[in-house]
């Protein structure tokens, strides 16, 4: 039984079970459009998918930049206007698929004319998300890369943070003009990248129009590193790039794309977390209260008994989030303080059993015989024996000791925080190690003489071997050796 990975199903579960809560209860005051979210949250969880967005100044080569580094001329090589909604890149379909806010969606299959796809997406009003999925099997499946409309002005940024995708997001790619790094809209952007706790990289595009001889590229770096300073701006990482001149000096391209393609091949739950998106739309949703108390006029004073239940209800609202937050915590530690006690308990080595292990200690001496004649194979055959009478009545001990309390308890938890679905009840009963006869050969001492002493401290180890590989079971370390091999999984 893994507890980790069982930990991780039970913290999938908890937020899907409370985001369904929020939604109803969003539902219920009248936000469609935090429920909207919401809805999304519980979907992109469900479905298990990474997004990677792509954002940046108007015409500052952020298209350009994901068919660079896709290799592949998926987006068209114009930008699309910043009045534009989201275009959401994947592999594996071959189509491009327009979704209408008021009609039926409209499909493409490959070869598909991107221009036409570019007109639709003109009409901020009628277009609500443009999917395209390539033939090419460029990104793994379940992760999108996003392009988001581009920004030029103020509102453009505000648009983006209010109505886009980021609650959906794990990380930005944010796309600069080399000639406009400093304005004031790019920084407010990433101020407000910064404030949802969105992890965000900054490229500095067109850097083939840098000047040596006007200002040193070491000056110019400073220059941006300053102004982020001063804003309180920290990026992950700045990198340089040049789409058009691919051995312009301080170009970093190529270490642009290993960064993309290390978070789309690599492990899901190292860059995917809930809590900030949460928060994000949590924050949306009080809002949207406070301004509709503001419209309905209620004025609150000591004297109105009837104003208590409107400011207790906001306040209800960051309790539950509190508790939405700690409660994958609070569970994984239900289910570590229980194998941590199950464990201390457990006496795998009674007397009766370790008669049995002192009989097989005493075959594996170097002067063991059997029988009058002494011969060879009937010396064997007890040897094999021996030890096989030990490793039963040791797997038996094992069973009886550690596996069955554990599912039980196990079990019982699953109950409580209601979390007993077929997925976990069927892990919880396969919980169990399997011992070998290395498990026991392993801790044989070459040379050491068979008394009590011996016989004391070989069977500790054993049983101590025993109580660690069930917590190895529970160690990220384990598990990410088991699943190295999965892409975004």
């Amino acid at each position: 039984m893994n507890v980790v990975f069982l930990k991780e199903k039970i913290d999938r579960e908890i937020k899907l079970h409370h985001l369904a809560a929020l939604y109803r209860l969003m539902i219920n005051n009248e936000d469609e459009l935090n429920a909207k979210k919401i809805l999304d949250l519980y979907e992109k969880q469900q479905k298990e998918e990474i997004m990677i967005s792509f954002a940046g100044h108007f015409s500052a080569g952020k298209s350009s930049m994901i068919n660079a580094l896709l290799d592949d001329d998926i987006l068209p090589k114009s930008p699309i206007p910043t009045s534009a909604n989201i275009v959401r890149i994947t592999s594996g379909g071959g189509y491009a698929r327009v979704y209408f806010r008021h009609e039926q969606p409209i499909q493409y299959t490959e070869p598909y004319d991107i221009d036409r796809i570019k007109a639709y997406s003109k009409d901020k009003k009628a277009i609500k998300q443009i999917d395209i999925s390539t033939s090419k099997k460029t990104i793994p499946p379940g992760c999108y890369i996003i392009d988001t409309p581009g920004i030029d002005a103020a509102d453009d940024a505000d648009r983006i943070m209010t109505e886009g995708s980021l609650h959906l997001v794990d990380i930005v790619f944010y796309v600069m003009d080399y000639n406009h790094v400093q304005s004031e809209v790019n920084l407010e952007f990433l101020k407000g990248l910064q404030d949802k706790s969105i992890p965000y990289y900054v490229i500095v595009n067109q850097i083939d129009k840098h000047d040596e001889q006007e200002l040193t590229f070491k000056a110019f770096q400073q220059s941006i590193e300053q102004t982020f300073k001063q804003w309180g701006v920290t990026p992950e990482k700045i990198f340089f790039s040049s789409l058009t001149d691919s051995n312009a000096e301080h170009n970093q391209f190529e270490a642009i794309k290993n960064k993309l393609f290390a978070f789309l091949n690599g492990k899901r739950r190292d860059i995917y977390t809930i809590g900030p998106s949460v928060k994000q739309i949590m924050a949306g949703h009080k809002r949207f209260l406070e301004e509709k108390y503001e419209e309905m006029e209620i004025e609150i004073s000591d004297g109105e008994a009837n104003s208590a239940p409107d400011t207790n209800h906001i306040e209800e609202l960051n309790y539950q989030l509190s508790a939405l937050l700690k409660e994958p915590a609070e569970v994984e530690e239900q289910f570590i303080e229980e194998l941590n006690q199950t464990l201390k308990n457990a006496y795998l080595m009674p007397a009766d059993l370790r008669d049995i292990a002192e009989a097989f200690l005493h075959s594996r001496q170097p002067d063991f015989k059997v029988g009058f004649l002494s011969s060879k194979r009937k010396t064997d055959e007890a040897r094999k024996n021996r030890m096989e009478n030990f490793l039963t009545a040791l797997q038996k001990n094992t069973e009886t000791a550690i596996e069955w309390k554990l599912r039980d308890k196990f079990t019982n938890l699953l109950k409580v925080n209601k979390l007993s679905n077929t997925s976990l009840q069927q892990m919880v009963q396969k919980l169990g190690i399997s011992l070998t006869e290395d498990s026991i050969i392993g801790k044989l001492k070459p040379g050491a003489k068979v008394n009590g002493e011996y016989v004391l401290n070989y069977t500790n180890e054993v049983a101590n071997e025993i109580k660690s590989r069930y917590k190895k079971r529970s160690t990220p370390s384990y598990w990410e050796n088991k699943r190295a091999a999965g892409i975004c999984k």
